[in-house]
């Protein structure tokens, strides 16, 4: 259905005046991993909200929105729970230290709330909401003198501290919920010490029969729809998988024994609007939203992002369409405690895989693609290891490669794809010890040789690309660990040389060296050089080689960062630079293009008009870019299995069709999807190949059936999508 609207590109408007440009790629990546959110449903607002370490979500859905700061800045260890009498989220404890103040969430701000008795300051305790005696009750914790197995509760007024006649021991990181079916607060001790599950009717408590074995950080939720309660480990490194359990009032089933790797940090909510067990967790590519069915759990976050790691090796694996990331360290530059994971970047964002097989866990290796298409990575650093080892990505799978000769074990080194000769070229890097190797190496696919041994001097964090228009790898900057250069090297197959300039970049060690092929020119961004302090400090700059000359570039720039990485992307024709930001306690990062004549954008414009969860929502995935064959559109906070029509025009306008709602195209080309069980769905838009896109703005807006939509009680409305194409 779409075929009409695309097929008048080809009589579009001239492509404009070309420059430079920076932009930051579309994408949906919701918060940044948290070392001990917690999570609440407000049911009045149908709504999540997370408090995440200083900050506070809500999300209707899985798209998140970052409301405010908590009135405890830097708080962990808290206890938070829906209030459906007050109509509010209570916060209870925690804080940098110990804490007992009471404060309120209603969708806009906090409120400290006042009261005459409170439980000592405590922090790592749980609470729950008891309906049927409209009641907070709240136990144990970590108080500064151990761990008090005392019961308190909360009647809106006041707390009051309740002796029933029997308890669990003290404990701390444990859960509670409220059983709605028995009229009971469910606790369930899983750390500190494991101590199962026990039962709360407002006069004693009482231990469940056994059931599940101590889980690592678990998260507890009530199903409302199935009247049972679902307890859901989080993943560690000695068990990665989750294991989900369900207690149905008198006995415990075990569902999903071997469940996905969800991530560190689960949190869970019962979201009565969707009628759904969610858990928001914290993985190794950002927080993501999974839904429970009742025997399985599925992902509604599409995509997150790559973890603000030193050493990570990056490359694009032509086969797939998708650039490849592995390891990292979050230990420093140096000393190299790396990461097992591996990243595909897809459309607009990054996945975490499980690979069948993995290399060992390292940082500071290398990563290019060979001339079948698979990547070969080499070497890297863990701990008190520093490897020699050659591995094979084929697009689904690691395959350790037999190498009867290789390169000395190695790190910190640089290695490129040269796709003239069907070689894989390597320079460089350091011993466990610090000592530096000169040495140039080339894998042909089958075996490593050794090709030369003077050209640049013995360094580490030099950065190489290859020049296909010439012919030659060229190798920029590195050096010692506080020492970089400013040099350029090219090597064409036999022999390096120096290119020695006038004008010259920065030196540096680690900057992002690509060829982009449209511009016929290499493009090396960012950095860090060694600041007499004992840190690296990011190089705040863009410079072109066409092979005659460095031009700097005069561009808004990204968010420079030492620790950033990057790759040419075959299929966008632009350099994509992966940089991390500033989200404590966590950082994850964000994705910048560097292209040729870049005006790529998408913006909100217009407004929506609400249904069941609040507003949805249409933002692009990807960038909008000639021949991106991956571009889309994606839907979300909308109501759930709902068929929805997504439209698109060149032109907008805003005609007024009642109760605050617009339609904002006036002639659209529609196409239809139907949401998942989040209230998301993803509309493929692939963009052909033409420099007539070049400037173009096309418009976009989603109506999503919805009998509970402010459109006449039938529908849903989003706003405006204005998506400005680039070629």
């Amino acid at each position: 259905m779409l075929r009409p609207l695309l097929a008048v590109l080809s009589f579009a408007s001239q492509l404009c005046a070309q420059q430079w440009a920076w932009s930051v790629v579309p994408s949906d990546p919701g918060p940044a991993r948290w070392v001990a959110g917690v999570t609440a449903f407000d049911r009045a607002r149908g709504c999540t909200v997370l408090v995440n370490g200083s900050d506070v979500w809500e999300s209707r859905g899985t798209a998140w929105r970052l409301i405010a700061s908590p009135p405890n800045t830097g708080g962990t260890g808290l206890a938070f729970a829906y209030d459906p009498g007050r109509q509010r989220c209570l916060w209870f404890g925690g804080g940098l230290f110990f804490g007992n103040q009471l404060s309120e969430w209603d969708g806009t701000g906090w409120r400290n709330v006042p009261t005459a008795n409170a439980p000592t300051p405590r922090t790592n305790t749980a609470m729950a909401y008891d309906v049927a005696r409209a009641r907070m009750v709240l136990f144990g914790g970590w108080t500064q003198t151990g761990h008090p197995n005392d019961t308190w509760e909360f009647d809106g007024v006041n707390w009051q501290q309740v002796f029933p006649a029997a308890a669990p021991p003290g404990m701390s990181r444990h859960r509670m919920v409220y059983d709605v079916a028995r009229g009971e607060v469910l606790l369930y001790g899983g750390q500190n010490p494991a101590v199962g599950l026990w039962r709360y009717d407002g006069t004693t408590w009482r231990a469940a029969p056994p059931g599940p074995p101590a889980l690592f950080t678990p998260a507890m939720v009530y199903d409302d729809a199935r009247a049972r309660t679902v307890l859901v480990s989080s993943s560690s490194s000695a068990a990665p998988r989750i294991s989900t359990w369900e207690w149905d009032g008198t006995a415990w089933s075990n569902p999903q024994p071997n469940g996905p790797m969800l991530g560190f940090a689960v949190n869970g909510v019962y979201d009565s609007v969707r009628g759904m067990v969610q858990i928001v967790a914290s993985e190794g590519d950002g927080a993501a939203t999974w839904g429970w069915d009742g025997a399985s759990w599925h992902r509604g976050t599409p995509f997150g992002n790559l973890p603000a790691l030193s050493g990570i090796a990056a490359a694009y694996h032509a086969p797939s369409g998708a650039a490849l990331a592995f390891g990292g360290s979050s230990t420093g530059f140096g000393s190299g405690s790396g990461t097992q994971a591996t990243y595909r970047r897809d459309r607009g964002g990054w996945r975490l895989l499980a690979p069948s097989n993995r290399p060992a866990a390292r940082s500071h290796a290398a990563l290019a693609q060979e001339a079948s298409g698979d990547l070969l990575l080499m070497g890297g650093r863990h701990v008190g290891t520093e490897f020699g080892d050659s591995w094979r990505w084929n697009g689904s799978d690691w395959a350790l490669v037999a190498t009867p000769i290789s390169p000395p074990a190695r790190s910190h080194h640089a290695m490129v794809a040269d796709r003239g000769r069907g070689r894989v070229v390597l320079f460089g890097g350091q011993t466990l010890l610090g000592g530096m190797f000169g040495d140039t190496w080339e894998w042909d696919g089958t075996a490593w040789t050794q090709v030369a041994t003077t050209g640049p001097s013995p360094r580490v964090f030099a950065s190489m690309t290859y020049d296909p228009m010439r012919g030659r790898t060229l190798l920029f900057g590195g050096g010692s660990a506080t020492a970089f250069t400013d040099e350029l090297w090219q090597w064409d197959g036999a022999s390096w040389t120096p290119r020695v300039l006038p004008v010259r970049p920065t030196p540096r060690g680690g900057g992002v060296f690509t060829f982009d092929l449209r511009a016929g020119a290499a493009v090396l961004a960012g950095g860090f050089y060694y600041h007499i302090l004992g840190s690296y400090v990011a190089v705040v700059e863009t410079w072109l080689w066409d092979d005659v000359q460095w031009t700097p570039v005069a561009a808004t720039a990204p968010g420079y960062d030492p620790t950033a990485v990057g790759f040419y992307d075959e299929g966008l024709g632009s350099t994509i630079y992966s940089t991390p930001v500033p989200n404590l306690p966590a950082r994850f990062a964000t994705d910048y293009e560097f292209a040729f004549g870049s005006v790529a954008a998408a913006t909100s414009f217009g407004i929506g008009c609400p249904g069941a969860s609040g507003h949805p929502l249409l933002a692009a995935v990807g960038v909008p870019r000639s021949g991106n064959q991956r571009f889309a559109v994606w839907l979300t906070n909308a109501r759930e299995r709902a068929f929805t029509f997504v439209g698109f025009d060149w032109q907008a306008t805003a005609i007024a069709l009642g109760n605050g709602c617009q339609a904002l195209l006036p002639g659209p080309v529609f196409t239809t999807a139907v949401t998942d069980g989040f209230g998301n769905a993803m509309v493929a838009l692939p963009l052909p190949a033409s420099p007539a896109l070049h400037g173009l703005q096309l418009h976009g807006q989603a109506v999503t059936l919805d009998p509970t939509g402010a459109l006449l009680g039938t529908a849903a409305l989003t706003a405006g999508l204005r998506i400005t194409l680039s070629w």
